[in-house]
């Protein structure tokens, strides 16, 4: 498993989204799902 380096405000940001029910911005989600990116 690959350790993700996102800071304290970009964990609040993403808690926020999910408590809202809203998607987290692209340059977050690609830091958090690195794989993810890139196969695409």
């Amino acid at each position: 498993m690959v350790k993700t380096d996102i800071s304290e405000e970009e964990k609040k940001t993403i808690i926020e989204a999910l408590n809202n029910k809203t998607e987290p911005s692209p340059e977050l989600m690609t830091k958090l799902f690195q794989g993810l990116f890139y196969l695409f």
